[in-house]
């Protein structure tokens, strides 16, 4: 507790070691592991300077992949722009990149990553076309990226579609939309398979490791998302936007997206345990879309490396 409110202060150490200080700001949720990724791409490429990361939330697991790195810090990040004047002052950074919206001095050398146009910067990365959109639209950034999802680098390429054997029966995704149960078990796909729901709170029993009679209902979390994608035989993503999205596309089955009523996702489900090929033909179309998105997303993060060179 003491380390979180001397954060939210301001009063932040450098850094161990030599070297200017880059700072990446990170929030909650995905910046974090965001944040930790830039860290440890900008430390494979600069070993002069050190790393500061600072986060709003506390991510164990992504802030472990940090262990063994030299002159890296990490701690809480400050809160306001009392706060932010005060630790620019303690860790006078060559740079800053933002990966979540924070209030920055005036004349801050500073690179926005997947966050809305927000203050001045000296370039803009944005995570999709609508935010490429408004980072021009704003004039609040000289060099404004073409857009990639750098989350699509974070997602497995290849799981093994073992889920399906272990629950015993075909899987069904859907992601952000409460289901009808009663037209799901008066559908044909509830005979053999199982459906498998996220991203909305209902009262529904936990996927845990073991068979389920086959038209299940049950709720996933997000640790599971690769292993469901590669398994399952359908997947409806809700709200398009959602990073979800992209472990769908990853698995290799047919994906649909979109604000559609259930009834109109189980008549596609059905097309394609009807039509093999149709399915293939989907989850092959898919399968390209995440591939070419992390090529560009690996582009991003190579321009971005080389601006950072410059600091």
């Amino acid at each position: 507790m003491k380390r979180r409110f001397y954060g939210r202060l301001g009063l932040l150490r450098p850094p161990p070691g030599r070297g200017g200080v880059i700072w990446v700001q990170a929030g909650g949720g995905d910046s974090v592991r965001l944040g930790v990724e830039l860290v440890r791409a900008i430390r494979e490429r600069r070993r002069d300077i050190r790393l500061a990361l600072t986060f709003h939330e506390e991510r164990p697991g992504d802030l472990k992949m940090l262990a063994g790195l030299g002159k890296v810090g990490i701690g809480w990040g400050a809160r306001g722009a009392r706060a932010v004047q005060r630790a620019m002052k303690r860790l006078s950074p060559l740079g800053v990149i933002s990966v979540s919206p924070h209030p920055l001095p005036p004349g801050t050398r500073a690179i926005a990553f997947h966050i809305p146009p927000m203050g001045d910067f000296e370039a803009a990365y944005p995570g999709s076309p609508e935010e490429e959109a408004a980072w021009r639209r704003s004039g609040r950034a000289k060099y404004v990226a073409p857009p990639a999802q750098v989350r699509t680098l974070l997602i497995p390429g290849q799981v093994e579609p073992t889920l399906k054997a272990l629950l015993g029966g075909d899987i069904f995704w859907l992601h952000g939309l409460a289901p009808n149960i009663r037209a799901w078990r008066a559908s044909p796909l509830a005979r053999r398979s199982l459906l498998l729901v996220s991203g909305i709170r209902i009262p529904l029993p936990p996927m845990e490791r073991r068979r389920y009679p086959p038209g299940s209902v049950l709720s996933v979390e997000a640790p599971w998302f690769p292993a469901v994608a590669a398994a399952s035989s359908g997947s409806h993503i809700h709200d398009e936007g959602h990073w979800a999205l992209w472990h769908a596309l990853a698995g290799g089955g047919p994906v649909d997206s979109g604000k559609i009523p259930f009834s109109r996702i189980l008549a596609r489900w059905e097309g394609y345990q009807a039509d093999p090929h149709l399915a293939r033909a989907r989850g092959d179309e898919g399968r390209r879309s995440f591939w070419q998105e992390r090529q560009r997303a690996a582009s991003q993060i190579e321009a971005l490396l080389e601006r950072i060179w410059a600091w």
